[in-house]
């Protein structure tokens, strides 16, 4: 009898901290699908201790330089990492999950996209004053419904011209001086083009 009490106990008691994780400095819910990170990045492992995990939000966090640990959440299906100087981002090819992405006002220049390139599941992608290089590694997005690339400085829109998916595109504030790449994408009904010379 007493050992089924103390079973009850540690049943009652044990999983509120038995669920909880430390992951960027602070508790979350083993089961947690959304975080936003503040004050640190996560580590690789911390990820890991969150197998639902399917959101992620770091673009508050200052000083990360890198994605590396992005390594621990392949199940990702949304990341937001705006805001943050980052030299490459090859760790994202691994994000065959990711249906969303917000990389804007990147703080370094000539990043480059041809990891994106790699994940055909992307349905929204937010580029808002990133200027990059490997535009064309994007045609592979066939999915992509949305694409935001206001103040990204674009020279041409060739890589769009197979996301016959596309229905919205904002290419504001660039130098695209050729339209012929949209004829084709029959499904679009929101096009921005602001600031074109």
């Amino acid at each position: 009898m007493r050992s089924v009490l103390i079973l009850l106990l540690l049943l009652i008691v044990a999983p509120a901290s038995a669920r909880e994780v430390m992951v960027c400095g602070k508790k979350v819910d083993a089961d947690a699908t959304s975080l936003t990170c503040w004050n640190a990045a996560p580590t690789a492992g911390e990820l890991r201790r969150l197998p639902d995990l399917k959101e992620l939000d770091v673009s508050y966090v200052k000083g990360v330089t890198h994605l590396r640990f992005l390594a621990g959440a392949p199940q990702l299906e949304r990341l937001d990492i705006s805001r943050l100087p980052l030299t490459s981002l090859q760790p994202l090819a691994g994000l065959s999950s990711l249906q969303r992405l917000e990389m804007e006002n990147m703080g370094t220049t000539g990043l480059d996209l041809a990891p994106l390139g790699k994940l055909t599941q992307m349905r929204c992608l937010h580029l808002e004053g990133t200027e990059a290089k490997g535009w064309m590694a994007l045609k592979t997005l066939t999915a992509l419904r949305v694409l935001e690339a206001e103040l990204a400085k674009l020279k041409t829109l060739a890589f769009v011209s197979g996301m016959t998916e596309l229905v919205l595109l904002d290419a504001s504030y660039g130098e695209v001086r050729d339209l012929t790449p949209l004829k084709g994408l029959s499904k679009l009904r929101f096009l921005e083009l602001h600031g074109q010379p």
